[in-house]
């Protein structure tokens, strides 16, 4: 077993591994993650997660014990998973600064399902904190100059880091005090800049509240892949959460897929544009044009793709990445809906609590984008990515804000 700090992308630990001029303030965050083990799947033993930082020539300082904080330490230790690892999130705040100028050590010790210890190598790593100085600023204002006229407002409104994460995140009762503000100053917190409506499955390490509103009829995960003479079989099932849309498991494929259709393969980095060569509802495959990756080098279903747990104030479950898929292209496919999240969270904080709401649209879903992937043409992410057709994308958008067609009655 490995720990990792860096599961994906940008998730470094905090402070970062020989970072320097670090504020005695500091907080903790880093990931244990566990390698995949061979006989399946492989996870971190809480109760024996143990974390320790240790001044160079001091005594070392307990920060988790027992899979708990050690107080007066304060913080969290979250599940979590990604790349098809399992582990968990630790957040730590001290309750004293530390030493100026000094360099602390963070060790992190821990087994795992398999019965495997953590490799020391793997799981420590060193920063310094900032040295002791003056910080004092002088600022010169002349106080017989005219005022500016400034036309903006303070504290007018809030933009939260997620979706649909009031509840999840504990947000609810600062909303509570905000409120008791709002009723002496209306413009008080009145506005609110919400996460886009438009983006999917996992984008935050921690916590799980994209709305997830549109995917695609005809969408199949890939569950494994064959290369036939000159083609690619694809041996498809249901995408994950698909009921949430109200799509049969056993849906047929020949309605959905037909001989000299452009389709999309695609996993969570890259994609491939193929024809349709045949389809078999018998053996729940579809036929394409042979592939330039080989089917070894596709990401298709890595164990915990999706989380065996999930908030239970947040409606929905759904995948960490998208998995590997097989998409319409050309034509194009048909939109479906899953309304239970935007409901939720904006019944609350425009029902509830009356903000007016500031909806940004920032991209194509991955099942509408050119792509089809956490990876655009140009590199990006599919927050950024174009549509396969604008027109299906304005029909989306269009049936998001009920400015064409009305959205269908909200589930009790």
């Amino acid at each position: 077993m490995s720990f990792s700090f860096f599961p994906t992308g940008f998730r470094k630990p905090r402070p970062f591994r020989d970072q320097q001029n670090v504020s005695v303030t500091t907080h903790f965050c880093f990931f244990v993650m566990a390698n995949e083990s061979a006989g399946g799947a492989n996870r971190v033993v809480r109760g024996s997660l143990e974390a320790e930082g240790t001044p160079t020539g001091g005594a070392a300082l307990a920060l988790v014990s027992g899979g708990k904080p050690v107080e007066p330490l304060t913080g969290w230790l979250e599940p979590y998973a990604a790349d098809g690892r399992a582990g968990y999130c630790v957040y730590l705040e001290p309750a004293q600064p530390f030493e100026h100028d000094t360099e602390y050590e963070v060790r992190v010790r821990a087994r795992t399902t398999d019965g495997q210890n953590g490799n020391p190598r793997d799981c420590s790593w060193r920063f310094r904190t900032e040295p002791e100085e003056d910080r004092s600023v002088a600022l010169s204002l002349d106080l017989s100059a005219a005022p500016v006229k400034w036309q903006g407002q303070h504290f007018a409104g809030i933009l939260k880091p997620q979706f649909c994460c009031s509840r999840s995140s504990g947000l609810v009762s600062q909303y509570e005090l905000m409120a008791q503000v709002t009723k002496r100053c209306p413009g008080a917190w009145s506005l609110q800049r919400d996460w886009s409506p438009t983006a999917d499955y996992w984008d935050h390490p921690f916590f799980n509240g994209n709305p997830n509103v549109c995917r695609e009829r005809e969408t199949r995960r890939v569950a494994r892949m064959t290369e036939g003479d000159g083609s690619t079989v694809l041996h498809l099932g249901p995408f994950f959460s698909h009921e949430l849309y109200g799509l049969a498991a056993d849906r047929p494929l020949a309605p959905d897929y037909c001989v000299g259709d452009e389709v999309l393969v695609s996993d969570k980095a890259s994609f491939e544009h193929a024809t349709v060569v045949a389809v078999s509802d018998a053996d729940g495959t579809v036929t394409v044009t042979k592939l330039h990756r080989k089917p070894a080098d596709w990401v298709l279903d890595p164990p915990n793709a999706v989380p065996l747990g999930d908030d239970p104030d947040t409606p929905g479950k759904f995948p960490y990445v998208p998995q590997c898929c097989l998409r319409k292209f050309q034509p194009t496919g048909t939109p479906v809906y899953y309304w239970s999240r935007v409901d939720d969270e904006w019944d609350l904080v425009h029902g509830q609590f009356g903000r007016r709401l500031i909806v940004d649209f920032m991209a194509s879903p991955v099942d509408l984008s050119t792509t089809g992937s956490t990876a655009s043409a140009r590199g990006g992410s599919t927050r950024f990515a174009q549509a396969t057709e604008a027109t299906v994308l304005h029909a989306t958008t269009c049936r998001s804000t009920n400015t064409s067609s009305p959205r269908p009655p909200r589930r009790a």
